[in-house]
C-alpha cells in the first residue's frame, strides 16, 4: 500500500480525505477507524467540494500523515467538544434528542 502524502478533514469533522503517493484519493471514517471510500485519481479539492456538508461541528481531533499513514490524536479537553445525534450514528432505539459525545465514543 502506497504511503499517504496528504489529508484534509471534511466539514462534518468525522471523515478525512487522503491522497497516497500514487495519487489515489480515499475517505476515512474517524469513528470507525477505517477507509470507507475509494475515489481513484481525482482532485482532493473537487472531492472535498462534492462531499461538503453544511454543518457545524467543533474540531475534536488532530489528524497527521507524517509517517505515511493516517494517525489521529485525541487531546483533552478538545476531544470531548463534539456531539452527534445518536440516531444519525445508527442507534435506532435512541430518542430523537439523545446525543453521543464523539470523543468518548472513540475512546
Amino acid at each position: 500500500m502506497p504511503p499517504i502524502v496528504a489529508h484534509k478533514v471534511l466539514s462534518d469533522r468525522r471523515h478525512i480525505l487522503t491522497k497516497d503517493a500514487d495519487g489515489n484519493v480515499s475517505r476515512w471514517d474517524v469513528l470507525a477507524g477505517a477507509e470507507t471510500g475509494r475515489y481513484g485519481k481525482v482532485s482532493m479539492d473537487d472531492m472535498e467540494r462534492k462531499l461538503f456538508e453544511a454543518r457545524h461541528c467543533p474540531s475534536w481531533f488532530v489528524a497527521d500523515n507524517r509517517l505515511g499513514q493516517l494517525s489521529i490524536s485525541l487531546e483533552p479537553p478538545h476531544c470531548f467538544n463534539a456531539e452527534e445525534y445518536a440516531q444519525a450514528l445508527g442507534y435506532p432505539e435512541a430518542t430523537e434528542d439523545a446525543k453521543v459525545n464523539l470523543g468518548k465514543l472513540v475512546l
